[in-house]
């Protein structure tokens, strides 16, 4: 997971569990950027085997928990 300077937010890798944040179960080699983060700035992201979780610029936080939809 990458955090680029204007706070838009790309993963890639494995996605056995829907971590990715791409709405899908399909794995990426390539950085894709994550749609559903696009609306507020992120600041920070926590990642971890099944999840990912991000701070936005508005302090709330966005989570991808093996989640798919």
């Amino acid at each position: 997971v990458a955090v680029l300077e204007d706070g838009k937010v790309f993963s890639w890798g494995c996605c056995s569990q829907g971590q990715l944040g791409h709405e899908n179960y399909v794995h990426s080699g390539t950085p894709t950027l994550v749609k559903r983060l696009c609306s507020t700035p992120v600041l920070h992201v926590s990642v971890g085997d099944s999840h990912n979780i991000a701070l936005t610029a508005e302090k709330s936080f966005g989570c991808v928990v093996g989640f798919s939809g």
